[in-house]
């Protein structure tokens, strides 16, 4: 999309959808249970409305580039409602624009949760959840099935990249714990 042209509605769903998740790692992993449910449901109910209007947008007028598929694939993605239409919409960008970088990374994610919808590990390692004592891991990953100059080039990371990450995730999380712990009431 230029600067020239108008954002056309797939681009506006998409950048709303987007603004719902620009929230720090670190203030995610310090609410609590009740404070995530709550805001969980409140981003469903978002998500939901979106999704609504993409559905109905599909239908009145398809995607006519690479980024509006892409757009039409996140918001199917962050609703949780159909995984492999969302990685058919992702291959429908990459079609028209293989070097894509968020169709790129969008294409593995929605094969992850599909995997992962079907009870079988991930494969590229993009979905990271939220263990018992609230630090992330990432989910179960067969690095068997993507070799890791492919992972790289769709996730911009190696497992093992990812697995640090999360862990330097972590580690930040656990000092805010202690210096939280440190402070007297």
């Amino acid at each position: 999309m230029t600067k020239s042209q108008p954002a056309s509605e797939y681009a506006r769903l998409y950048q709303a959808d987007q603004a719902d998740r620009d929230i720090d790692p670190m203030l995610f992993a310090r609410l609590s249970e009740r404070q995530l449910d709550s805001a969980t449901r409140e981003l469903d109910r978002r998500d939901a409305a979106r999704l609504a209007r993409m559905e109905q947008l599909l239908v009145e007028r398809a995607p006519r580039t690479a980024d509006e598929y892409y757009f039409a694939a996140m918001i199917l993605q962050h609703s949780r409602t159909n995984v492999l239409r969302t990685h058919e919409l992702t291959k429908q960008a990459l079609a028209l624009d293989s070097t894509h970088a968020g169709a790129r990374y969008l294409y593995a994610a929605s094969w992850d949760s599909y995997q992962i919808s079907q009870g079988k590990p991930q494969w590229y390692g993009t979905n990271v959840d939220r263990g018992p004592d609230g630090l992330a891991i990432v989910h179960e990953t067969d690095t068997t099935k993507v070799d890791e100059v492919t992972r790289k080039s769709y996730t911009g990371w190696t497992y093992a990249e990812r697995v640090r990450s999360v862990a330097e995730l972590n580690e930040r999380l656990r000092a805010e714990r202690a210096k939280k712990e440190r402070k007297p009431d």
